[in-house]
C-alpha cells in the first residue's frame, strides 16, 4: 500500500491518500508517488521526505532517483523533488 500521511511538527498524523501497490512496478510506483506529490503540493503542502518499508519494490523505486547504488549512497539518499528541484530525502524503515 502507498500511503500519503500527513505528519505535523507536533505528530498530528491525518491519511491524505492511499493506493493499492501489491503487484506495483517500481515505475508504477515511481509515476504513483511523485502525482501523489505533485497533488498534496497544489493544496498547499510541503513534502520533503518519504519513508518506505525494506520491500523489493521499494528499493528499485528509489533507486530509480539515482545513476547508481552508489550515487544513491554517495548522495545520502536524498534526490531532487522532480516538481520544485529541492531537497528530497528517502528513508527506509523497515518497520512501516
Amino acid at each position: 500500500m502507498l500511503q500519503f500521511i500527513f505528519l505535523s511538527d507536533s505528530g498530528f498524523r491525518f491519511p491524505i491518500a492511499q493506493f493499492p501497490s501489491g503487484a506495483c512496478t517500481p515505475t508504477d510506483l515511481f509515476f504513483l508517488f511523485w502525482e501523489g506529490v505533485l497533488k498534496m503540493r497544489e493544496t498547499g503542502f510541503n513534502i520533503y521526505w518519504c519513508i518506505l518499508g525494506g520491500a523489493e519494490v521499494n528499493r528499485q523505486f528509489i533507486k530509480l532517483h539515482f545513476k547508481d547504488e552508489a550515487g544513491a549512497i554517495d548522495h545520502n539518499f536524498t534526490a531532487l523533488n522532480v516538481y520544485t528541484g529541492e531537497p528530497f530525502v528517502f528513508i527506509m524503515d523497515s518497520k512501516v
